[in-house]
């Protein structure tokens, strides 16, 4: 343990969002658990990413921010209603009366809870490894390394610099038995006895649609991983894509299957479990398929796949590495870094995963993922795709 730290009883987690982060952070949980597996550890979640960490192992309590109601209240320029869900907040919190708080966000808003739950130790990333003054807010600061690594390494750092021994992170998405119940009658129903299939996820969060890859070239890969590796294909969609999965499966000659309603990330888990692979952008639905092993042939453009890639799963990177690329814009005119990744290119990786001698002759690095110094591969796609 770091000089100054006692054990702790009770342990707060601090990661707002998004989907894809709070997955990100589950290893964390679970080394937290290892090391004290008689504390209370509870997670401050918003609640569109609940879905994330509800049901998982190793933690005892959600508490969901509810900041819609905060944003109503503020629009409709009602301050007591404002002050008053304010004050249950703060009010829940500071009654946890935790011991410690993590906080793996490392922004504003994180700290802003942080503060607001009068924790004594409050560990975050020292300056430089975090954003908008957040250091200002904890008092027990660690430095996790190279900026180059992926969030799951990143996180582990944070408690390595607590003196706790994080190596071989347990991974995973717990699923439970009724999302897994719902979901069985729907393939039985729909695919062909014994029939394995590949889910294309086309769609992101509309903040990230500039990593979407187009309908039209999700189609063609869909006919494309039929003729070649016979599989099915099943295109999943979440709230308000429906539409978009619709247009992907119709361009397909023939159509392919559109996923049913999931109705809880729980659910599309489900379903991707029992996937032979997943196709799809950088995405909650993507980082889902990693943690739960599934082979995924990731398509990478904007974002930097050595940061955000599948860990430690087998898995195909495409990211073809232009001048540009990684970025931080949220809107661009020439999304090349998209457009130059071709249905050949994915199929291909699929090939690898699932074909004859699957993962034989990949690029170093692939086949196992990204972590553990993986990235050496996806730069060899970038530059030879």
């Amino acid at each position: 343990m770091a000089p100054g730290l006692r054990n702790p009883e009770r342990i707060l987690i601090l990661r707002l969002s998004a989907v894809g982060d709070c997955l990100h952070t589950l290893p964390a949980l679970h080394a937290l658990r290892r090391h004290f597996p008689d504390a209370h550890i509870a997670w401050r979640v918003e609640a569109k990413a609940r879905g994330a960490v509800e049901g998982q192992p190793g933690l005892d309590e959600v508490i969901v921010v509810e900041r819609r109601g905060w944003r109503d209240a503020w629009q409709a320029r009602r301050p007591a209603q404002l002050a008053a869900a304010l004050g249950r907040h703060v009010g829940r919190l500071r009654a946890g009366r935790f011991d410690w708080g993590i906080d793996f966000q490392g922004n504003l808003t994180s700290g802003l809870h942080l503060a607001a739950a009068g924790i004594p130790c409050r560990i975050g990333f020292a300056a430089g490894a975090c954003r908008e003054g957040n250091q200002l807010f904890t008092n027990h600061h660690v430095h996790p390394g190279p900026a180059r690594q992926h969030r799951i390494d990143k996180n582990l750092a944070l408690l390595r610099g607590l003196g706790l021994a994080v190596d071989g992170p347990k991974l995973g998405f717990a699923l439970g038995a009724e999302a897994q119940a719902r979901i069985d009658p729907w393939l039985a129903a729909t695919l062909p006895p014994g029939a394995r299939f590949v889910a294309f996820h086309p769609s992101t969060s509309a903040f990230g649609a500039y990593k979407r890859w187009s309908p039209a070239a999700f189609a063609r890969l869909g006919d494309l991983a039929r003729a070649r590796l016979g599989v099915e294909v099943v295109v999943t969609w979440g709230p308000g894509e429906e539409e978009l999965a619709a247009q992907v499966a119709g361009l397909m000659q023939p159509a392919g299957h559109v996923a049913c309603r999931t109705a809880s990330l729980g659910e599309l888990g489900a379903l991707l479990a029992r996937a032979a692979a997943f196709v799809g952008s950088d995405s909650a639905p993507l980082h889902l398929a990693a943690a739960l092993g599934v082979p995924t042939v990731a398509l990478f453009g904007p974002k930097d796949p050595v940061i955000y890639g599948p860990y430690r799963t087998r898995s195909e990177i495409l990211w073809k590495g232009i001048p540009c690329s990684p970025c931080r814009y949220r809107r661009c005119p020439y999304p090349d870094c998209m457009k130059l990744i071709t249905p050949l290119d994915a199929c291909a990786g699929l090939e690898r995963l699932l074909g004859a001698g699957a993962g034989a002759g990949a690029p170093a690095g692939l086949a196992g993922g990204l972590g553990a110094g993986g990235g050496r591969g996806v730069e060899a796609i970038g530059r030879c795709a």
